[in-house]
């Protein structure tokens, strides 16, 4: 039986490009070279019945206890931003036992620097970009809007463009010294990196009963950004554990877009 039924364009089509190089990074006394890696989902552009519209950015950093990281993990909740009308590139960055800081927020600079070189090929709209991130990756997207408006942590290739973004959304993030190896300090406080007159905006979620990064290092964040005029919303999200389910809920999701189209 052969039947005809109609159907209109109410759900996007959405696109997964995994394994995009960025960079290389020199490894191993400088003999060998790791390539640097990000993935990207958006609304398919390629038929002329497709369409083709610029696309605000949401920089997605994983996380991985500093200690490992794979752009692609979050991908499948990913998506849902994605058939919402943004672009989302996940990147990766250093985090094997030779990292140092401030390695990875080279990569992740590297990264947002190449997609704005690359931003009309990819249909992105360079001044519409915001960086989210998760635990170790909320850190390195609150010090990349820490950082925005500056040259630091510039390293790699496409230095003529800026690794500027919007605003920060974090999820379940620490954010004083983080100490690994004994005493070691592998990252610094965030909060000596707050500048006056020049803090974007932030989002913030954390879980009361997360017991692996406290919600009191969110609380410490939010406290020291507003001190210093900065704007920042924190929700501490009850009952939550660390990179629980409720922070992948439509109505966070909802409260992240609506943020999101605040600042852009």
């Amino acid at each position: 039986m052969i039947h005809t039924i109609r159907q209109d364009r109410t759900e996007k089509i959405i696109c997964h490009g995994d394994s995009i190089i960025f960079g290389n990074r020199p490894e191993w006394s400088d003999a060998t070279w790791r390539p640097l890696k990000l993935s990207l989902i958006r609304e398919r552009q390629f038929f002329d019945y497709d369409p083709h519209e610029t696309l605000p950015v949401i920089i997605w950093i994983t996380g991985g206890a500093f200690t490992h990281s794979d752009a692609n993990v979050w991908a499948p909740e990913l998506a849902w931003f994605a058939k919402r009308g943004f672009a989302v590139a996940s990147i990766d960055y250093s985090s094997a036992a030779r990292m140092r800081f401030p390695m990875p927020m080279e990569d992740i600079k590297w990264g947002i620097r190449y997609l704005k070189a690359h931003a009309q090929e990819l249909h992105l709209d360079p001044d519409r970009m915001v960086v989210m991130g998760e635990s170790a990756g909320a850190y390195f997207a609150a010090l990349t809007a820490l950082t925005s408006g500056t040259d630091e942590f510039k390293f790699g290739e496409y230095k003529e463009f800026d690794s500027d973004v919007k605003a920060a959304i974090t999820l379940y993030t620490c954010a004083k010294e983080v100490h690994m190896e004994g005493d070691r300090i592998v990252m610094p406080d965030l909060t000596g990196y707050i500048r006056k007159g020049s803090l974007l905006p932030f989002l913030m979620f954390h879980g009361t009963e997360d017991g692996i990064v406290s919600c009191e290092e969110s609380r410490y964040l939010h406290d020291a950004l507003t001190a210093n005029g900065g704007k920042a919303e924190l929700y501490l999200v009850e009952g939550a554990h660390h990179a629980d389910c409720p922070f992948y809920q439509e109505k966070v999701k909802e409260m992240i877009v609506e943020f999101i189209n605040s600042v852009l």
